[in-house]
């Protein structure tokens, strides 16, 4: 026996392995072989190739081709030939090389050739990505916003794309902006930050969350689109949506009073159908009022209602709200489906009368007028309407969640058939 590594040799099946250094021993037969053949162990499994044509040639054969200058410069040479059968090529100035922007002078011209370069603000690189959910994403330092002093965040930009251009108001709960979608030009959106956070627990939280997905994923003619959503760096909340340029339903009531008969059964109708499409996907708006319907004039004459604001309240009363509100909601019970139906007749209520239909005093007053039902019916204060509008509000304002409309649209379709004097069976057909 042979040991490969030490060159021992042992007497033939004392051993497998060679004691010195671990190696596997292998027969003087095989030994003798390989030296013969010039190959390793493994010379004997690997049958050597032969030149079996004129044409072979060994790796050895192949002449070495040593590269000069000379060479290099007329490869050079060729390779432009041949490019510039192709392509055409600029002077490239190796001091501007780094450029991004050169702008030329016409041919005529004779004026001085200087870079532009425009400096980007890292802060204000646009995101790639839409943040819906909260958790725990921050937003820029950049764009914090200061609840004592929100005219401040005009000329900020957010998420490096909506530069905000207008400060258009606010409430306890949130401020409202008018900003330039920096990616599309002449879109303007409306950035809205809310201030919830200190209010709402976390299962609210999740809720309203959850919504924003939802919402995120709603194209429909009757409701503002969620086009954005995040946090700033201090977890104050802020909403993107489709800015809509047209009065409010407040606006009107405040110029006007009243709303037309016909007007209102169609702006309710509408707002009623955009309602029932977001509570099939499991939606809530929980601050329906006139300044959260906007009206603007439609294609065919008609108006074209708008919900905005979705996703903005956390559905806690306040003095802005209160008078909106469902008696359950006094309660301390979420907002439901019955509770947009109740507000959202609170507004048609309103828009036909010109008065609420509850005291609205204290919230106490409003839950004590809520329980001994409407005191004074809409044809009481104008007897021009028709008599049926009285019950169908009636039904909507019920102080019992059980007695109202299950669906929005029901309730839509109802107000509607009672002002346009036509047999609600007539719509439903």
């Amino acid at each position: 026996m042979y040991c490969p590594k030490c060159k021992e040799s042992f007497e033939e099946g004392s051993r497998r392995f060679c004691p010195t250094d671990g190696a596997r021993l292998v027969s003087d037969t095989v030994h003798s072989a390989n030296r013969q053949s010039g190959g390793g162990i493994f010379a004997n499994l690997i049958s050597k190739t032969e030149v079996s044509h004129d044409l072979d040639e060994l790796l050895s054969d192949v002449p070495q081709f040593i590269i000069t200058e000379l060479d290099l410069a007329e490869t050079a040479s060729e390779t432009d030939d041949i490019a510039g059968d192709f392509f055409e090529f600029e002077d490239i100035d190796p001091d501007n090389i780094l450029d991004p922007i050169i702008e030329k002078p016409a041919p005529n011209e004779s004026a001085e050739v200087r870079p532009t370069t425009r400096k980007i603000k890292l802060y204000e690189i646009p995101a790639g990505h839409v943040e819906l959910g909260g958790g725990d994403q921050l937003a820029i330092s950049a764009a914090d916003f200061r609840a004592d002093d929100p005219e401040s965040f005009v000329g900020r930009t957010v998420k490096g794309r909506y530069y905000v251009t207008e400060f258009l108001g606010g409430e306890e709960g949130s401020f409202a902006f008018l900003a330039d979608d920096k990616i599309i030009p002449e879109r303007m959106v409306l950035v809205r930050i809310l201030l919830l956070d200190e209010q709402t627990d976390e299962m609210t939280g999740g809720i309203l969350d959850d919504e924003l997905v939802a919402l995120s994923h709603i194209s429909h003619p009757n409701i503002a689109r969620l086009i954005d959503s995040g946090q700033f760096k201090d977890r104050t909340r802020f909403l993107i949506s489709e800015y809509v340029d047209a009065l409010s339903v407040n606006d009107v009531l405040s110029i006007h009073g009243t709303v037309d008969v016909l007007r209102s059964a169609r702006i309710i109708r509408q707002a009623a159908y955009a309602l029932n499409e977001v509570h099939q996907e499991g939606i809530i708006h929980r601050d329906l009022r006139p300044e959260n319907i906007i009206v603007a004039p439609g294609d065919s004459e008609t108006d074209q209602a708008t919900l905005v604001n979705f996703g903005a309240s956390n559905g806690e009363p306040n003095e802005h709200n209160r008078a909106y509100k469902a008696p359950e909601v006094f309660d301390g019970r979420i907002s439901t489906i019955a509770g947009d139906i109740f507000s959202l007749a609170v507004v048609a209520y309103e828009m036909l009368t010109g008065v609420l239909p509850f005291d609205n005093t204290t919230a106490r007053a409003i839950v004590r007028s809520q329980y001994a039902g409407l005191a004074q019916l809409p044809t009481k204060i104008r007897p021009e309407l028709p008599a049926a509008v009285d019950g169908v509000l009636a039904r909507a304002l019920s102080f019992d969640v059980a007695e109202r409309y299950v669906k929005a649209r029901d309730f839509g379709d109802a107000f509607y058939a009672a002002l346009a004097d036509v047999p609600e069976t007539t719509l439903l057909a």
